[in-house]
Protein backbone atom coordinates (compact mmCIF):
# COMPACT_ATOMS: atom_id res chain seq x y z
CA UNK A 1 0.00 0.00 0.00
CA UNK A 2 1.28 3.22 -1.29
CA UNK A 3 2.96 5.35 1.95
CA UNK A 4 0.40 8.01 0.72
CA UNK A 5 -2.69 6.13 1.42
CA UNK A 6 -4.14 6.87 5.19
CA UNK A 7 -6.75 3.99 4.83
CA UNK A 8 -9.71 4.14 7.20
CA UNK A 9 -12.00 1.06 7.08
CA UNK A 10 -15.45 2.17 6.37
CA UNK A 11 -18.69 1.29 4.74
CA UNK A 12 -21.53 3.36 2.44
CA UNK A 13 -23.76 2.18 0.21
CA UNK A 14 -27.45 3.46 -2.09
CA UNK A 15 -30.36 2.96 -2.91
CA UNK A 16 -33.33 5.50 -3.82
CA UNK A 17 -36.17 5.08 -6.12
CA UNK A 18 -36.85 7.65 -8.87
CA UNK A 19 -38.51 8.37 -12.11
CA UNK A 20 -39.15 10.19 -14.69
CA UNK A 21 -41.90 11.50 -17.08
CA UNK A 22 -42.23 14.17 -20.16
CA UNK A 23 -41.98 17.91 -19.31
CA UNK A 24 -45.06 19.64 -19.85
CA UNK A 25 -44.47 22.70 -22.43
CA UNK A 26 -42.19 20.39 -23.84
CA UNK A 27 -43.22 17.43 -26.38
CA UNK A 28 -41.16 14.15 -26.34
CA UNK A 29 -39.47 13.13 -29.39
CA UNK A 30 -41.23 10.52 -30.99
CA UNK A 31 -40.76 7.42 -31.56
CA UNK A 32 -38.38 6.33 -34.43
CA UNK A 33 -37.04 3.30 -36.34
CA UNK A 34 -34.00 2.99 -38.29
CA UNK A 35 -33.87 0.82 -40.72
CA UNK A 36 -31.25 -1.30 -43.14
CA UNK A 37 -32.19 -3.85 -44.99
CA UNK A 38 -32.02 -6.20 -42.25
CA UNK A 39 -31.53 -4.35 -39.17
CA UNK A 40 -32.86 -1.40 -37.33
CA UNK A 41 -32.10 0.47 -34.16
CA UNK A 42 -35.71 1.13 -32.71
CA UNK A 43 -35.93 4.16 -30.36
CA UNK A 44 -38.33 4.80 -27.40
CA UNK A 45 -39.93 8.79 -26.67
CA UNK A 46 -37.62 10.89 -24.82
CA UNK A 47 -38.64 11.96 -21.56
CA UNK A 48 -37.59 14.53 -19.06
CA UNK A 49 -36.37 13.09 -15.63
CA UNK A 50 -38.59 14.44 -13.33
CA UNK A 51 -39.68 14.32 -9.26
CA UNK A 52 -42.96 12.59 -7.80
CA UNK A 53 -43.93 16.79 -7.55
CA UNK A 54 -43.52 17.32 -11.24
CA UNK A 55 -40.01 19.11 -10.46
CA UNK A 56 -37.33 19.03 -13.73
CA UNK A 57 -34.31 16.76 -12.26
CA UNK A 58 -30.63 17.89 -14.07
CA UNK A 59 -27.82 15.30 -13.45
CA UNK A 60 -23.84 16.28 -13.98
CA UNK A 61 -24.02 12.52 -14.75
CA UNK A 62 -20.73 10.30 -13.28
CA UNK A 63 -22.44 7.26 -13.06
CA UNK A 64 -25.21 5.31 -14.60
CA UNK A 65 -26.95 1.85 -13.56
CA UNK A 66 -30.21 -0.34 -13.97
CA UNK A 67 -31.85 -3.06 -11.73
CA UNK A 68 -35.70 -4.41 -12.54
CA UNK A 69 -36.90 -1.76 -14.54
CA UNK A 70 -34.73 1.04 -12.42
CA UNK A 71 -32.82 3.29 -13.77
CA UNK A 72 -30.05 4.82 -11.12
CA UNK A 73 -28.56 7.95 -12.62
CA UNK A 74 -25.69 9.47 -9.76
CA UNK A 75 -23.81 12.29 -9.97
CA UNK A 76 -22.50 15.84 -9.04
CA UNK A 77 -24.42 19.06 -8.56
CA UNK A 78 -27.61 17.19 -8.85
CA UNK A 79 -29.74 20.14 -9.41
CA UNK A 80 -33.79 19.66 -8.74
CA UNK A 81 -35.38 22.77 -10.38
CA UNK A 82 -38.61 24.62 -8.95
CA UNK A 83 -40.11 26.41 -10.79
CA UNK A 84 -42.86 29.82 -10.37
CA UNK A 85 -44.93 30.67 -13.21
CA UNK A 86 -43.32 30.14 -16.87
CA UNK A 87 -39.99 32.38 -15.95
CA UNK A 88 -38.37 31.98 -12.58
CA UNK A 89 -36.61 28.98 -11.97
CA UNK A 90 -34.43 28.72 -8.54
CA UNK A 91 -32.59 25.19 -7.54
CA UNK A 92 -33.65 23.53 -4.51
CA UNK A 93 -31.65 23.85 -1.86
CA UNK A 94 -31.42 20.33 -0.83
CA UNK A 95 -27.84 18.96 -1.71
CA UNK A 96 -28.59 15.99 -4.23
CA UNK A 97 -26.07 13.45 -5.18
CA UNK A 98 -28.75 11.81 -7.65
CA UNK A 99 -32.41 10.17 -8.95
CA UNK A 100 -33.85 7.07 -9.30
CA UNK A 101 -36.23 6.26 -12.17
CA UNK A 102 -38.90 3.62 -12.01
CA UNK A 103 -40.37 1.77 -15.25
CA UNK A 104 -43.49 4.25 -14.33
CA UNK A 105 -41.30 7.42 -15.15
CA UNK A 106 -41.84 8.84 -11.60
CA UNK A 107 -38.74 9.81 -9.76
CA UNK A 108 -37.00 10.71 -6.41
CA UNK A 109 -34.29 12.92 -5.89
CA UNK A 110 -31.82 11.17 -3.60
CA UNK A 111 -30.55 13.41 -1.29
CA UNK A 112 -26.78 13.32 0.29
CA UNK A 113 -25.92 11.42 3.13
CA UNK A 114 -24.03 14.25 4.62
CA UNK A 115 -25.28 17.71 3.25
CA UNK A 116 -22.54 19.60 5.16
CA UNK A 117 -20.02 17.41 3.16
CA UNK A 118 -18.92 18.83 -1.20
CA UNK A 119 -18.78 15.63 -2.90
CA UNK A 120 -17.05 16.21 -6.05
CA UNK A 121 -17.59 12.51 -7.61
CA UNK A 122 -20.14 9.48 -6.96
CA UNK A 123 -19.89 6.24 -8.57
CA UNK A 124 -22.39 2.93 -7.71
CA UNK A 125 -22.94 -0.89 -8.50
CA UNK A 126 -26.20 -2.68 -8.12
CA UNK A 127 -26.68 -4.55 -4.76
CA UNK A 128 -28.08 -7.87 -4.18
CA UNK A 129 -30.91 -8.08 -3.00
CA UNK A 130 -31.78 -4.90 -3.63
CA UNK A 131 -30.72 -1.51 -3.13
CA UNK A 132 -26.88 -0.44 -4.59
CA UNK A 133 -23.81 0.42 -3.80
CA UNK A 134 -22.05 3.77 -3.65
CA UNK A 135 -18.61 5.52 -3.41
CA UNK A 136 -18.80 9.02 -2.59
CA UNK A 137 -15.76 11.45 -2.97
CA UNK A 138 -15.01 14.56 -0.76
CA UNK A 139 -12.66 17.06 -2.00
CA UNK A 140 -10.49 18.68 0.91
CA UNK A 141 -8.66 21.36 -1.75
CA UNK A 142 -10.63 23.11 -3.66
CA UNK A 143 -9.97 22.92 -8.16
CA UNK A 144 -6.67 22.39 -10.07
CA UNK A 145 -7.32 24.38 -13.44
CA UNK A 146 -10.90 25.15 -12.81
CA UNK A 147 -11.81 21.55 -12.49
CA UNK A 148 -12.21 19.35 -8.90
CA UNK A 149 -9.61 17.32 -8.57
CA UNK A 150 -8.41 16.62 -5.10
CA UNK A 151 -5.17 16.17 -3.85
CA UNK A 152 -6.43 15.40 -0.86
CA UNK A 153 -9.93 13.63 -0.33
CA UNK A 154 -11.80 11.64 1.46
CA UNK A 155 -13.51 8.17 0.51
CA UNK A 156 -16.70 7.21 2.01
CA UNK A 157 -19.06 4.17 1.32
CA UNK A 158 -22.33 3.35 2.09
CA UNK A 159 -25.24 1.74 1.21
CA UNK A 160 -29.03 3.44 -0.06
CA UNK A 161 -31.99 1.06 0.18
CA UNK A 162 -35.61 1.44 -0.18
CA UNK A 163 -35.38 5.89 0.23
CA UNK A 164 -32.66 5.49 3.09
CA UNK A 165 -29.04 5.64 3.50
CA UNK A 166 -27.65 2.74 5.91
CA UNK A 167 -23.82 2.23 7.32
CA UNK A 168 -22.24 5.76 5.54
CA UNK A 169 -18.57 5.50 6.73
CA UNK A 170 -15.03 6.51 5.30
CA UNK A 171 -13.34 4.21 3.28
CA UNK A 172 -9.81 5.88 2.83
CA UNK A 173 -7.86 9.27 3.11
CA UNK A 174 -5.62 9.63 0.05
CA UNK A 175 -3.65 12.68 -0.68
CA UNK A 176 -2.21 13.50 -4.10
CA UNK A 177 -4.93 11.54 -5.92
CA UNK A 178 -7.09 12.37 -8.67
CA UNK A 179 -10.64 11.31 -7.71
CA UNK A 180 -12.53 13.45 -9.73
CA UNK A 181 -14.43 12.43 -13.14
CA UNK A 182 -11.83 10.30 -15.25
CA UNK A 183 -9.44 9.55 -12.67
CA UNK A 184 -11.85 7.56 -10.83
CA UNK A 185 -12.62 4.34 -12.56
CA UNK A 186 -16.33 2.79 -12.11
CA UNK A 187 -17.63 0.50 -9.32
CA UNK A 188 -18.03 -2.82 -9.67
CA UNK A 189 -19.75 -5.24 -7.12
CA UNK A 190 -20.35 -9.28 -7.27
CA UNK A 191 -22.11 -9.94 -3.84
CA UNK A 192 -20.74 -7.94 -0.92
CA UNK A 193 -17.14 -7.69 -2.87
CA UNK A 194 -17.01 -4.09 -4.36
CA UNK A 195 -13.63 -2.95 -6.27
CA UNK A 196 -13.05 0.59 -7.83
CA UNK A 197 -9.84 2.38 -8.90
CA UNK A 198 -8.05 6.11 -8.64
CA UNK A 199 -5.10 7.24 -9.94
CA UNK A 200 -2.28 9.04 -7.71
CA UNK A 201 0.21 11.42 -8.47
CA UNK A 202 3.07 12.64 -5.76
CA UNK A 203 5.80 13.51 -8.49
CA UNK A 204 5.03 17.18 -9.14
CA UNK A 205 5.43 17.36 -4.39
CA UNK A 206 8.73 14.94 -4.56
CA UNK A 207 10.01 16.85 -7.53
CA UNK A 208 10.69 13.67 -9.22
CA UNK A 209 8.80 11.35 -12.02
CA UNK A 210 10.77 7.96 -10.52
CA UNK A 211 8.84 4.92 -10.97
CA UNK A 212 6.20 4.63 -7.53
CA UNK A 213 5.47 8.14 -7.77
CA UNK A 214 2.40 7.93 -9.82
CA UNK A 215 0.19 5.04 -10.68
CA UNK A 216 -3.43 3.33 -10.08
CA UNK A 217 -4.65 2.31 -6.76
CA UNK A 218 -7.09 -0.95 -6.52
CA UNK A 219 -9.29 -0.95 -3.88
CA UNK A 220 -11.51 -3.58 -2.95
CA UNK A 221 -13.67 -4.51 -0.11
CA UNK A 222 -13.59 -8.40 0.72
CA UNK A 223 -15.30 -9.45 3.80
CA UNK A 224 -16.20 -6.20 5.20
CA UNK A 225 -12.49 -4.98 4.97
CA UNK A 226 -10.87 -2.91 2.49
CA UNK A 227 -8.21 -3.40 0.79
CA UNK A 228 -5.34 -1.58 -1.26
CA UNK A 229 -3.00 -2.80 -4.54
CA UNK A 230 -0.84 -0.37 -5.73
CA UNK A 231 -0.01 -0.27 -10.25
CA UNK A 232 3.60 1.90 -10.59
CA UNK A 233 3.77 3.59 -13.61
CA UNK A 234 6.08 5.93 -15.25
CA UNK A 235 4.19 8.88 -15.75
CA UNK A 236 0.57 9.69 -13.87
CA UNK A 237 -2.61 8.11 -15.80
CA UNK A 238 -5.02 10.19 -17.27
CA UNK A 239 -8.08 7.25 -16.97
CA UNK A 240 -8.69 4.18 -15.53
CA UNK A 241 -11.73 1.97 -16.30
CA UNK A 242 -12.48 -1.58 -15.21
CA UNK A 243 -14.34 -4.84 -16.05
CA UNK A 244 -14.67 -8.26 -14.26
CA UNK A 245 -17.35 -10.87 -15.30
CA UNK A 246 -19.33 -12.90 -12.73
CA UNK A 247 -17.81 -16.12 -13.27
CA UNK A 248 -13.86 -14.77 -12.93
CA UNK A 249 -12.01 -13.33 -10.04
CA UNK A 250 -9.69 -11.52 -12.42
CA UNK A 251 -9.91 -7.73 -12.74
CA UNK A 252 -9.27 -5.95 -16.07
CA UNK A 253 -8.21 -2.49 -16.20
CA UNK A 254 -8.38 -0.08 -19.42
CA UNK A 255 -5.51 2.88 -18.61
CA UNK A 256 -4.83 5.87 -20.56
CA UNK A 257 -1.02 6.34 -20.04
CA UNK A 258 1.67 7.49 -21.81
CA UNK A 259 4.13 4.65 -21.46
CA UNK A 260 4.93 2.17 -18.52
CA UNK A 261 8.73 1.10 -19.47
CA UNK A 262 10.87 4.38 -18.17
CA UNK A 263 13.28 3.59 -20.84
CA UNK A 264 11.40 4.12 -23.57
CA UNK A 265 11.16 7.84 -25.06
CA UNK A 266 7.69 9.64 -23.69
CA UNK A 267 4.99 9.27 -26.39
CA UNK A 268 1.14 10.48 -26.70
CA UNK A 269 -0.73 8.99 -24.71
CA UNK A 270 -2.17 5.33 -25.47
CA UNK A 271 -4.39 2.40 -24.06
CA UNK A 272 -3.09 -0.12 -21.81
CA UNK A 273 -4.93 -3.12 -20.71
CA UNK A 274 -4.07 -4.49 -17.67
CA UNK A 275 -5.70 -6.94 -14.97
CA UNK A 276 -5.43 -7.80 -11.39
CA UNK A 277 -5.54 -11.39 -9.86
CA UNK A 278 -3.30 -11.23 -6.54
CA UNK A 279 -1.18 -9.13 -8.39
CA UNK A 280 -0.92 -6.04 -10.91
CA UNK A 281 0.01 -7.58 -14.19
CA UNK A 282 0.43 -5.06 -17.68
CA UNK A 283 -0.21 -6.96 -20.92
CA UNK A 284 0.51 -4.46 -22.98
CA UNK A 285 -0.57 -1.15 -25.47
CA UNK A 286 -3.63 -2.04 -27.42
CA UNK A 287 -5.04 1.57 -28.28
CA UNK A 288 -3.23 4.20 -29.98
CA UNK A 289 -0.17 4.71 -32.00
CA UNK A 290 2.16 6.62 -30.19
CA UNK A 291 1.55 9.45 -32.34
CA UNK A 292 -2.53 10.46 -32.04
CA UNK A 293 -3.31 11.52 -28.83
CA UNK A 294 -5.81 9.23 -27.21
CA UNK A 295 -9.28 10.97 -24.92
CA UNK A 296 -9.81 9.90 -21.25
CA UNK A 297 -11.54 7.99 -20.52
CA UNK A 298 -11.48 4.79 -22.31
CA UNK A 299 -14.35 2.01 -22.42
CA UNK A 300 -14.04 -1.43 -21.72
CA UNK A 301 -16.22 -4.36 -21.97
CA UNK A 302 -15.92 -8.19 -20.94
CA UNK A 303 -18.49 -10.63 -22.97
CA UNK A 304 -17.81 -14.31 -22.31
CA UNK A 305 -15.71 -14.73 -25.75
CA UNK A 306 -13.70 -11.43 -25.79
CA UNK A 307 -12.98 -7.92 -24.50
CA UNK A 308 -13.71 -5.19 -26.32
CA UNK A 309 -11.73 -2.18 -25.65
CA UNK A 310 -12.92 1.76 -27.42
CA UNK A 311 -11.09 4.76 -27.32
CA UNK A 312 -11.44 8.15 -28.82
CA UNK A 313 -8.57 9.95 -31.31
CA UNK A 314 -9.31 13.42 -31.49
CA UNK A 315 -7.00 14.52 -33.75
CA UNK A 316 -8.57 12.03 -36.58
CA UNK A 317 -11.81 12.41 -35.09
CA UNK A 318 -12.46 8.96 -34.66
CA UNK A 319 -13.48 6.39 -32.22
CA UNK A 320 -11.40 3.41 -32.33
CA UNK A 321 -12.28 -0.38 -30.72
CA UNK A 322 -10.90 -3.66 -30.93
CA UNK A 323 -12.16 -7.04 -29.74
CA UNK A 324 -9.32 -9.18 -28.18
CA UNK A 325 -8.88 -12.34 -26.99
CA UNK A 326 -9.81 -13.31 -23.48
CA UNK A 327 -6.22 -14.84 -22.69
CA UNK A 328 -4.09 -12.37 -24.17
CA UNK A 329 -4.20 -9.10 -26.13
CA UNK A 330 -4.86 -10.92 -30.20
CA UNK A 331 -6.80 -8.77 -32.35
CA UNK A 332 -10.23 -10.87 -33.01
CA UNK A 333 -11.78 -7.79 -34.93
CA UNK A 334 -11.02 -4.03 -34.97
CA UNK A 335 -12.74 -1.03 -36.43
CA UNK A 336 -13.66 2.55 -36.10
CA UNK A 337 -16.37 5.18 -36.23
CA UNK A 338 -16.39 8.78 -37.68
CA UNK A 339 -17.67 10.98 -35.11
CA UNK A 340 -16.98 14.76 -34.59
CA UNK A 341 -17.45 15.44 -30.98
CA UNK A 342 -15.44 12.26 -29.83
CA UNK A 343 -15.62 13.21 -26.29
CA UNK A 344 -18.85 12.67 -26.45
CA UNK A 345 -19.16 8.34 -27.06
CA UNK A 346 -20.35 5.71 -24.98
CA UNK A 347 -20.20 2.17 -25.26
CA UNK A 348 -22.80 -0.57 -24.33
CA UNK A 349 -23.47 -4.76 -24.99
CA UNK A 350 -26.95 -5.16 -25.39
CA UNK A 351 -26.64 -9.18 -25.30
CA UNK A 352 -23.15 -11.12 -25.55
CA UNK A 353 -22.21 -10.75 -29.18
CA UNK A 354 -23.67 -7.50 -30.11
CA UNK A 355 -22.16 -4.11 -29.50
CA UNK A 356 -23.73 -0.60 -29.81
CA UNK A 357 -21.51 2.45 -30.10
CA UNK A 358 -23.56 5.67 -29.88
CA UNK A 359 -21.36 9.29 -30.28
CA UNK A 360 -22.41 12.66 -30.90
CA UNK A 361 -21.70 13.73 -34.10
CA UNK A 362 -21.27 17.19 -33.12
CA UNK A 363 -20.51 19.58 -30.28
CA UNK A 364 -23.99 20.57 -29.94
CA UNK A 365 -27.54 19.50 -31.63
CA UNK A 366 -29.70 16.34 -31.09
CA UNK A 367 -27.87 14.08 -33.00
CA UNK A 368 -26.15 10.86 -32.27
CA UNK A 369 -24.67 8.59 -34.56
CA UNK A 370 -25.42 4.16 -33.87
CA UNK A 371 -22.98 1.96 -34.71
CA UNK A 372 -24.02 -1.78 -34.15
CA UNK A 373 -21.96 -4.48 -34.38
CA UNK A 374 -22.62 -8.11 -34.02
CA UNK A 375 -20.45 -11.04 -34.25
CA UNK A 376 -17.50 -9.35 -35.66
CA UNK A 377 -18.81 -7.37 -38.12
CA UNK A 378 -20.56 -3.64 -38.52
CA UNK A 379 -24.32 -4.42 -39.43
CA UNK A 380 -25.72 -1.08 -38.90
CA UNK A 381 -24.54 2.76 -38.95
CA UNK A 382 -27.53 5.04 -38.50
CA UNK A 383 -28.06 8.58 -37.48
CA UNK A 384 -31.16 9.32 -34.59
CA UNK A 385 -32.35 12.50 -33.34
CA UNK A 386 -31.14 12.53 -29.50
CA UNK A 387 -31.81 14.93 -27.06
CA UNK A 388 -27.67 15.82 -26.61
CA UNK A 389 -26.90 19.01 -26.02
CA UNK A 390 -24.84 18.62 -22.59
CA UNK A 391 -21.94 16.95 -22.48
CA UNK A 392 -23.10 13.59 -20.58
CA UNK A 393 -24.04 10.67 -23.25
CA UNK A 394 -23.95 7.36 -21.29
CA UNK A 395 -25.63 3.75 -22.20
CA UNK A 396 -26.90 1.29 -19.57
CA UNK A 397 -28.60 -1.75 -19.94
CA UNK A 398 -32.13 -2.54 -19.71
CA UNK A 399 -34.08 -5.71 -20.11
CA UNK A 400 -33.58 -6.83 -23.58
CA UNK A 401 -32.95 -3.67 -24.65
CA UNK A 402 -31.14 -0.25 -23.41
CA UNK A 403 -31.36 3.07 -22.54
CA UNK A 404 -29.30 6.28 -23.76
CA UNK A 405 -28.61 8.88 -20.73
CA UNK A 406 -28.39 12.24 -22.59
CA UNK A 407 -28.85 15.85 -21.15
CA UNK A 408 -31.31 18.63 -22.85
CA UNK A 409 -30.20 22.32 -22.19
CA UNK A 410 -32.71 25.09 -22.86
CA UNK A 411 -33.03 28.60 -23.64
CA UNK A 412 -31.63 31.24 -20.78
CA UNK A 413 -35.66 32.70 -21.45
CA UNK A 414 -37.08 28.68 -20.34
CA UNK A 415 -38.66 28.16 -17.04
CA UNK A 416 -35.80 25.01 -16.67
CA UNK A 417 -32.08 25.47 -17.61
CA UNK A 418 -31.38 21.93 -18.30
CA UNK A 419 -32.97 18.28 -17.85
CA UNK A 420 -31.24 14.58 -17.97
CA UNK A 421 -32.85 12.79 -21.06
CA UNK A 422 -33.83 9.06 -20.92
CA UNK A 423 -34.45 7.68 -24.14
CA UNK A 424 -35.15 3.83 -24.87
CA UNK A 425 -32.97 2.07 -27.65
CA UNK A 426 -33.03 -1.45 -28.75
CA UNK A 427 -31.45 -3.17 -31.71
CA UNK A 428 -33.20 -5.56 -33.58
CA UNK A 429 -32.54 -7.81 -36.33
CA UNK A 430 -34.46 -10.24 -38.58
Amino acid sequence: MPSHLNVRTTVLLLLAPVVSHVWQGAPASAPARLNTAQCSIELGASVRVKTRDGAVVHVNTQSVEESQGVTLVMGTPTVVWQTVGSTSRYPRPQEYVGVEIDSTGVGDAIESPLPKVHFINVIAARATPNGWHVILIAADSGTTRGRPVADSSTIWYGRYANGAWHGVAQVAHPTYAGVANRFLSNLIARGDELTFAFAFDIGGFRRSNARGNQGVVLARRIHSAWRFDTLQTRLPPSAVTLAQTATSATISAGIVQEYFDEHLLPRTSSYFLASFDSVWRVHGRVGGDGASYVAAPPILVLTPRSRIVAWAVPARSVIEFRELSTTDTTTLNSGEAKVNAVRRFTLGVQDDSTLIIAGALRQSGDSILFVVRRGGREVLKSEAAVPNQGLQLRLVRAGSGMVAVTSQVFAVSDAVPAATVLTPVRYRCK
